[in-house]
């Protein structure tokens, strides 16, 4: 008699990486519901916002206007990423993974708001 568990096990893995993105999605949902209802979750510096990055599959690098850390240093790394000060204006978000197209959108951060990217990234 066969069994069939490598099937099983994949099964169980592919399934526990789905219930990781699904937490990772609503705590990003909740911060952004939370600083587009005025709470304080965004800098509180004139001219600066929030940016929440998601990606399916997660795990993609981060680069933003060309650059994979911020002007202080700080490294974006890779989705599900909330960058909570980024100066407010137009920015370029590139999301790269192996084995996927990159993905390129332009983006306008408002000041004191959150804005969320949610990108389904495809297989090459």
């Amino acid at each position: 008699m066969k069994t069939e568990s490598a099937p099983a096990q994949e099964k169980n893995t592919t399934t526990a990486a789905a219930k990781s993105e699904t937490t990772a999605r609503k705590k990003l949902e909740q911060e952004h519901t939370a600083t587009t209802s005025g709470s304080t979750n965004t800098s509180d510096v004139a001219g600066f916002g929030q940016l929440s990055i998601l990606s399916v599959p997660s795990n993609a690098k981060i680069v933003i206007d060309g650059q994979e850390k911020s002007t202080n240093g700080y490294w974006y790394g890779g989705t599900p990423q909330t960058i909570k000060s980024i100066p407010a204006g137009n920015h370029i978000v590139k999301l790269v993974k192996p084995g996927y197209v990159d993905s390129s959108n332009a983006v306008y951060i408002p000041p004191g708001r959150n804005r969320v990217v949610d990108v389904t990234l495809t297989a090459k």
